[in-house]
């Protein structure tokens, strides 16, 4: 099967997070029909693939999900369903497609190369749930990983997070990222007593969005790091009051900020937000699990090897699941066949030519580990 039909297949198939079950079902699938004996866990689909040296190995992972397509008025191509995977030029479209169903497809294609050429070093592809909502396929992946005991059995492992890096440059890490909910709580009243209500949730609200960006400046201050770069704070919602009731005054309003952290901030973000908000009437939550930063030194075997196949050696502005691979010591790189400035946007797209050199890229570095 080639990489341009299993892609345009899986583009077809809906898997919004945490509603992966029928495109995880056609992998597995298709894996035992291509003579493999794909294990499931845990919402993941896992493949090994013994190589001639049992005492390395590496791990590819990639996800499953997507976010949700948002309006569907704003794409040209569908996101998803029988009409979808539509191709034009070298491109094909569709929700996912490079965030990262293009990546699936070439580790699909690579373990069928693979079974026909036996590895230098033990190959793990893993197929992952629920990464756009905090990484829990992979943080249950490598729990299961831990458990059956083969971290330990390994003498070298190592790590490919296939998120798009448009096979023009291998990443070493990420800041850390959390989201919170903030929800103020005010007096409702009636719109022509602006002067009378006091304690208006959205006043408010725009007051802590103020001491926020009051915080993210010393948060840079003190708290940058010189590979990282520089923590942040964004607020990407804001809810309050009612389009039909224009004359009212909202009990409440409750916005969500993306946070990003270094790694000497991360531990303590969530509390000195607490702090930051505390003199006002507020409540404020994690939504998702957080991802702490993740990081993989120049000088570990994979990333010489993957500066040298790819050149371009940088840390990513995103959040990836690298971050439970350094947390269990594994040394890992980000590299990718999608299309970076096609991904969480209508008309996602994938190139074909990224994905055969991210099959070949790959097939490369497992020689050389």
């Amino acid at each position: 099967m080639e990489i341009e039909r299993i892609v345009t297949k899986l583009i077809k198939i809906s898997s919004l997070s945490t509603h992966e079950r029928n495109v995880a079902d056609y992998i597995f699938t298709s894996l035992v029909v291509f003579g493999f004996k794909p294990i499931k866990q845990s919402g993941n689909i896992v493949l090994q693939i013994k190589g001639k040296n049992s005492n390395k190995a590496i791990i590819f992972d990639a996800h499953m999900d997507t976010i949700s397509p948002g309006a569907l008025s704003r794409w040209d191509y569908p996101p998803y369903g029988e009409d979808a995977g539509i191709k034009n030029g070298d491109k094909i479209f569709g929700l996912g497609a490079s965030d990262n169903k293009c990546s699936i497809a070439v580790l699909m294609k690579l373990a069928v190369e693979l079974k026909h050429k036996t590895p230098d070093v033990d190959v793990w592809i893993v197929f992952v749930c629920e990464e756009e909502i905090g990484g829990n396929g992979t943080k249950r992946f490598l729990e299961w990983f831990e458990n059956q005991g083969h971290l330990n059995k390994y003498y070298e492992i190592y790590a490919v997070i296939c998120e798009p890096t448009d096979m023009q440059e291998i990443r070493l890490g990420h800041r850390g990222n959390f989201n919170t909910q903030i929800t103020v709580k005010g007096k409702s009243g009636h719109g022509s007593e602006p002067h009378e209500v006091k304690d208006q949730a959205i006043f408010e609200t725009l007051k802590i969005i103020k001491e926020l960006g009051k915080l993210e400046k010393s948060w840079i201050k003190k708290y940058s790091d010189a590979v990282l770069g520089n923590p942040s704070i964004a607020v990407t919602s804001i809810n309050g009051g009612e389009f039909i009731s224009p004359n009212k005054f909202p009990d409440s309003c409750a916005m969500t900020i993306d946070v990003r952290t270094t790694k000497k901030l991360d531990k303590v973000a969530f509390k000195l937000i607490e702090k930051c908000i505390s003199k006002f009437n507020a409540e404020v939550k994690i939504i998702y699990n957080p991802a702490p930063p993740g990081y993989t030194s120049p000088d570990e075997k994979i990333a010489q090897i993957g500066k040298k196949l790819i050149g371009k050696v940088s840390i990513g502005k995103v959040s990836t699941d690298l971050c439970f691979f350094s947390e269990l010591n594994i040394p890992g790189i980000i590299l990718g066949s999608g299309t970076e400035n096609a991904v969480h946007k209508p008309n996602e797209y994938c190139e074909l030519k990224k994905m055969e050199k991210g099959l070949q890229v790959y097939k490369k570095l497992i020689t050389l580990i």
